[in-house]
């Protein structure tokens, strides 16, 4: 069985702050412990990049940095990957940090028929 994973589950599960952190927590960390595969599409990654470090958008957000190691953290399980190369990079979030625009994630988007 295969998954895919809303950039809202990822922000929960980032949010300490948020009264659903455990179990969005919980659930992420039993995703990507297997046996099933979890697709983690680059404008998700891109959209929670974006709304963990806006301090407009959370209390207490997380530094470029942070935020990118998450994803790499995820990317780095052998049961999680996104299903097609984008555009997309921590390195140039990491640059641009919050300033990146939520039109990003259209994007980051390749259609290939």
């Amino acid at each position: 069985m295969s998954v895919s994973v809303d950039a809202n589950v990822l922000v929960y599960a980032s949010n300490e702050a948020d009264p659903v952190y455990e179990p969005a927590l919980e659930l992420v960390e039993r995703l990507a412990a297997g046996p099933g595969l979890v697709y983690l599409f680059w404008p998700v990654l891109v959209e929670y990049l974006r709304i963990v470090t806006h301090a407009a958008i959370l209390p207490r957000p997380l530094s470029a940095r942070d935020a990118v190691g998450n994803v790499d953290s995820l990317l780095a399980q052998p049961t999680c990957g996104h299903p097609a190369s984008s555009t997309a990079s921590g390195t140039s979030f990491e640059r641009r940090g919050p300033t990146v625009p939520a039109a990003t994630t259209s994007a980051t988007c390749t259609w290939s028929p």
